[in-house]
């Protein structure tokens, strides 16, 4: 009887031997073969697992041992393929600068024809391997060695222009190196499609970027054609990456956006040095858009800033009116926008936006320097405000008015506190705008936000002894707002830390030395991060932490003082750490603790670096013996490895700088640690405590090391090295190879 279907379980007859007359699966060919293979394994195995639990349901029930499962194996950082192309690439490149070593040094001690041979032997050698390589199955090492000979290539147009080989010499450098570049680019490129590799062929696209750029260095032409040439290499290295695929339309792509920001920076250059800035920037902005719309959207943004520049480039304005040009033609192009492809019309807006910002902050200066004129006595040098300003702020308005933003209370706000009869009043204007924003969910952020900069703006503008009494009002009037009105308590809680820390500043240096009243400022943060904690306010916990740093940057230049400040600060840290949510904060405490303790013993004038260490070490091996006590799977990396390094790594440090007795003491600790990592089988004491130990022996041994290796030419050693991590890399490949083969010959026999 034959079997049911595999896909249905519909009985089968000889007549439907080819299909199921059910389904119409298929039942012949290599697929449905595997498929009754594997079928008829999933039935032994079946049967086998009955078996077996029969068999143990028959055993009869005794203690028996619990086996732990067998760890799983941990992943590895990096790829065998990654191992290899690390391994070639290593090895490429300290052979590509022996040779550069021996051409530009050694290269005197040679005659003209050895010369020639050497260079141009090694070169054949190194591109015609190709072919044998990849026939023996290793093309990423014959890719390896096609790159040092298009080394050995360019270098011998150097040579041969060093040398002066047939009066090459005496032609200009710009010319022979453009005319160099170019036949170099054509060989590669006629190489790059007779060999059967993979990575000459996007090299070679990379390699056409040379000619070009050098032709129009040679000709000492004007920044305007180099950014048309750089432009329009861009825009054709779009077109190849639309035709061309894998490794070539990656390169193109890469190559392509870098001559685009060339060709971008010497547009932008035009400005300055010459009148044809806005066609330059208008193809500029053009190349930035065709790439936006066949690659990324994100490069509108390019687009629409250039494009901005470029109109207001146009507009014959004085220089007190550009800003105000730079505005209008920002807003021109963002309603501009709407010709676009709908997927480049937000980046490109964003890209106007910013050059509309720009604008706003090129008249700022002067603005604050007009809002700020009652607060300078005729003592500051301000910059005069621009004629422009009006209108760009104007400008803004009115955009905000038309994306219905509710961002006029600040504006409003700002000009009645320049007319202020006193600037204490502000903190009645600020108490109001707060006021309103509780009341108002509508203006809840732009009132909110309007009275903070009041607030600030008032407490800058009153005389200095009445600073303390304006910061304690806004303490105060913040505090009622954090307990009162539940929507501000984020902001209020944060307004509240930030006041305090300014009374305590401004109480504390009106009457003794400003390191002494840091202690207020840290005070305050202390007070600050109970606030937080209670408002649960991410806002307030930064202000806190900016308030700590800033009582600690008091008390900078008096280590007593600056250490006790550090011990202050840990403890505030230790304390916030209590939160369930904020264990992290513990670390920070540590690290603050620690910090202390080491500002006292430099204060002190202790130089050894075991006395600053050793404690740490102490702690941190502490910690790792009591997680595993508590639970041994933590590796010896995470429990062992941070307490040993933070003792080993500066003793080896300050051994190699220093003489004494220290390197013996260091070579008899890291012999004893290594030893007991030994005892105990655990990896990380025995491998920090070996490799400490062989460098310092290492070190002993260097200036013997030193001397020997003085003696060969420099490019030897580079070589050497160069060969042996290529060599370790091609065999690295061939066992990736084996392995392969491995593979295909254990598939073809299942």
């Amino acid at each position: 009887m034959r079997p049911p279907c595999p896909s249905c379980a519909t009985p089968l007859t000889v007549a439907f031997r080819y299909a199921c007359p059910r389904c119409g699966v298929v039942l012949v060919g290599p697929v449905a073969q595997e498929l009754r293979w594997v079928d008829a394994e999933i039935l032994r195995l079946t049967r086998r697992r009955g078996w077996l639990l029969a068999r143990l349901h028959a055993e009869p029930t005794r203690e028996v041992p619990v086996y732990e499962p067998l760890p799983v194996r941990a992943a590895r950082d990096v790829s065998r393929f990654g191992v290899r192309n690390a391994l070639l690439a290593l090895g490429g490149a300290l052979l590509g600068i022996a040779a550069l070593a021996f051409t530009a040094i050694s290269w005197g001690s040679l005659g003209m024809g050895a010369r020639a041979l050497i260079l141009v032997s090694l070169t054949a050698m190194l591109l015609g391997g190709a072919w044998p390589l990849v026939r023996r199955g290793l093309p990423a090492t014959a890719e390896t060695l096609a790159i040092v000979g298009l080394m050995l290539g360019a270098l011998q147009f150097y040579a041969a222009h060093a040398g002066d080989l047939f009066g090459l010499k005496t032609l200009d450098g710009a010319w022979y190196a453009a005319a160099a570049s170019t036949i170099l680019a054509a060989a590669w490129t006629a190489y790059a499609h007779l060999a059967p590799l993979r990575l000459p062929k996007p090299m070679a696209v990379a390699l056409w970027h040379a000619p070009p750029l050098l032709l129009v260095i040679a000709l000492d032409v004007p920044p305007m054609l180099l950014a048309l040439v750089a432009l329009a290499a861009s825009v054709a290295d779009l077109g190849v990456r639309e035709i061309s695929t894998g490794a070539v339309r990656g390169v193109a792509t890469f190559t392509g956006l870098g001559s685009g920001a060339v060709g971008l920076i010497a547009a932008l250059s035009l400005l300055v040095t010459g009148p044809w800035a806005p066609p330059s920037l208008l193809l500029a902005g053009g190349a930035a858009l065709l790439w936006g719309w066949r690659l990324d959207r994100i490069l509108g943004i390019v687009c629409g800033l250039t494009w901005s520049i470029a109109l207001a480039a146009t507009l014959p304005l004085p220089n007190g009116w550009t800003a105000a040009g730079l505005a209008g033609a920002a807003l021109t192009i963002l309603a501009g926008t709407r010709l676009l492809p709908q997927h480049l019309r937000g980046t490109t807006a964003t890209g106007a936006g910013a050059a509309f910002a720009a604008a706003i902050i090129w008249v700022l200066p002067g603005t604050a320097s007009k809002l700020l004129a009652p607060l300078t006595y005729g003592t500051a040098d301000l910059p005069e405000a621009l004629p422009a300003a009006p209108i760009v702020l104007g400008l803004a308005a009115g955009a905000l008015l038309l994306t219905r933003r509710v961002l006029a209370p600040p504006v409003v706000a700002l000009a009645v506190v320049i007319e202020l009869p006193h600037p204490s009043a502000g903190v009645l204007l600020a108490i109001a705008l707060a006021t309103w924003a509780a009341a108002d969910r509508t203006v809840l952020r732009s009132a909110a936000a309007t009275a903070v900069t009041v607030a600030c703006w008032t407490a800058l503008a009153v005389p200095s002894g009445q600073t303390p009494f304006v910061f304690g009002a806004m303490t105060a009037a913040g505090a009622v707002y954090c307990a009162i009105v539940r929507e501000l308590r984020s902001p209020a809680a944060t307004f509240t830390i930030l006041s305090l820390a300014g009374f305590a500043a401004t109480l504390g240096t009106a009457s003794a030395p400003i390191h002494l009243a840091a202690f207020g400022v840290l005070a305050a943060a202390a007070l600050g991060a109970g606030i937080a904690t209670w408002a649960r306010s991410v806002p307030a916990e930064i202000a806190t932490g900016a308030v700590a740093v800033a009582g600690l940057v008091m008390t900078v230049g008096h280590p007593t003082t600056l250490s006790l400040g550090l011990a202050f600060t840990g403890g505030i840290a230790l304390a916030t750490a209590l939160r369930s949510d904020r264990r992290q904060a513990g670390w920070a405490g540590a690290a603050l603790l620690t910090a202390a303790w080491w500002v006292l013993l430099a204060a002190a004038d202790v130089r050894a670096p075991e006395i600053y260490t050793a404690p740490i070490s102490l702690m941190l091996l502490t910690v790792g013996l009591i997680r595993r006590s508590q639970r041994p799977s933590p590796s010896s990396w995470t429990a062992y490895a941070p307490a040993l390094a933070v003792t080993l790594l500066p003793s080896m440090a300050a051994s190699w700088t220093g003489d004494g007795p220290r390197p013996l003491l260091l070579a008899g600790g890291a012999l004893l640690i290594t030893l007991v990592g030994a005892r105990l089988r655990l990896q990380a004491p025995l491998l920090l405590g070996g490799g400490v130990l062989l460098l310092v022996a290492g070190h002993a041994l260097a200036p013997l090391v030193v001397e020997f290796l003085t003696g060969l030419p420099g490019w030897v050693p580079v070589a050497a090295v160069g060969l042996l991590v290529l060599g370790l890399g091609a065999t690295y490949e061939q066992r990736l190879r084996d392995l392969r083969r491995l593979r295909t010959a254990v598939t073809t026999l299942d």
